[in-house]
């Protein structure tokens, strides 16, 4: 269904294309939520916890503009995406990279592991929405960082990120003048000197100039989804359907707390209000009353 969304993504904005669209998705979500045939298309994307066609059509469109990074405005003001590197770009012959977990660098550590020379100490965090890193260069020592994450991506010789990349390109230059290069993991606020500084150094790189504002493809499928929910939910509140599963819900968000939960056919019937109970018994002349049986002045 999103195959070239982006070339008929304008013909979404249709009423007709949108019906058909709403019937093509409609006769499977019913299947999969095990309701009535009853129910309304937001019903049954509500209790399955998916985007409508029309939705998720815009939002593949969005993202392959993003990949071939044409302007889209204010979303992403001055900046680029985050490439990977292509396979025909990776050296043939890569030294093998790995790195040790070091829980301190005192003496004895350091004439364990036979660390000679300088020691380079870098850090990073996420503070409101970006990252912030800074490094510190101290004697006798070996390069250090505290997230190993980033040391475990840069050590996986299948990685295609652009830094990665390049700091791999760096370590095979080095390696190949007879120099050695030896990374590892230090625990964070652990009291080695040089790693606190470096921490120290982060907490003051908000007032510098960002050197690489590049952003990753994540990244813009996140946005992309905040802004498919947000429409999602204006969709939800304005629609005239579905009132009595509004009753248990109010935000669309909140149903991805319904991903842990098993939805059975007795729990779709419960949410959406179409089963057998007296109010919808009534409404199809199933039943002379639409109240209960145990309180004849309540539904």
């Amino acid at each position: 269904m999103l195959y070239v969304s982006c070339a008929w993504v304008p013909a979404t904005r249709k009423l007709g294309v949108r019906k058909m669209i709403d019937a093509v998705q409609r006769s499977v979500a019913l299947k999969a939520c095990r309701a009535y045939r009853t129910i309304s298309l937001h019903s049954a994307l509500f209790i399955l916890i998916l985007l409508s066609l029309d939705i998720r059509v815009k939002e593949a469109a969005w993202l392959h503009e993003v990949k071939r990074e044409k302007d889209l405005g204010d979303t992403f003001v001055d900046q680029e995406l985050a490439k990977p590197v292509y396979f025909s770009e990776l050296p043939a012959h890569v030294p093998e990279i790995g790195f040790e977990n070091v829980e301190e660098l005192g003496s004895y550590t350091l004439d364990r592991l036979a660390v000679v020379g300088p020691h380079i100490y870098t850090d990073g965090s996420r503070i409101k929405g970006k990252v912030r890193a800074a490094l510190t260069e101290w004697q006798d020592g070996e390069e250090s960082c505290n997230s190993r994450s980033v040391l475990e991506v840069l050590t996986c010789s299948k990685t295609y990120h652009y830094l990665a990349h390049e700091a791999r390109r760096d370590i095979s230059e080095i390696v190949a003048e007879s120099r050695a290069v030896r990374l590892f993991w230090v625990r964070a606020h652990a009291g080695i000197k040089g790693n606190e500084r470096a921490d120290e150094l982060v907490r003051r790189a908000d007032k510098t100039a960002a050197d690489y504002d590049r952003f990753p493809l994540s990244y813009a499928k996140r946005v992309t989804r905040v802004a498919s929910l947000e429409e999602w939910q204006e969709q939800y509140a304005e629609g005239s359907n579905g009132e009595i599963i509004k009753c248990f819900v109010l935000r669309v968000k909140q149903t991805y707390r319904v991903r842990q939960i098993d939805i059975t056919s007795q729990l779709a019937l419960t949410l959406t209000g179409h089963g057998g109970f007296s109010q919808y018994l009534f409404r199809f002349k199933l039943k002379d009353s639409l109240y209960c049986a145990c309180n004849p002045t309540k539904i």
